[in-house]
Parts: structure tokens; sequence; C-alpha cells
């Protein structure tokens, strides 16, 4: 378990798919209108992110400040 702070990139290498893929984002992890944490792909295309049976590839609740973009996620809704 890690924490996410304002400015902070999480960023997957695009073309690829990353199998077993779970990120979790709650109060404990909060950007900024001004400064967000960036969740998205680098490099050539998109990355896919592909997580456990029955999960999502990325869970949000109660926290705000978040970039999410250039992504494929793939889950159960």
């Amino acid at each position: 378990t890690r924490n996410f702070a304002a400015g902070d990139r999480i960023l997957f290498q695009g073309g690829q798919t990353f199998s077993d893929a779970e990120l979790y984002l709650d109060a404990s992890d909060a950007g900024t209108a001004a400064n967000p944490i960036t969740i998205g792909s680098y490099g050539t295309g998109r990355a896919t992110l592909k997580p456990p049976a029955a999960s999502h590839a990325i869970g949000i609740y109660n926290t705000a400040g978040l970039r999410i973009r250039d992504l494929i996620l793939v889950g159960p809704g």
C-alpha cells in the first residue's frame, strides 16, 4: 500500500497490458485542482489495465484532485 500526494504521477507503458492491475485511491490520496495526481500512459499508445476477476482497474473513494487519461480499463462494469 502506498499513499499518493498532489503532483504524483502513476504512469504505465503505452501499448502494454498490465494483468492483475488494481489501483485504489481514498482520502489519504489527494491532489488539488492546480496539482492533481495523474494516472495515465507514457510512450506510444495506451496502456491496458486488466484487474483480477470481479475487481475494478481503478477504485476511487472519498478523494479529489485526480486526472485519469490515455488508459484502457478492463473490468466488470
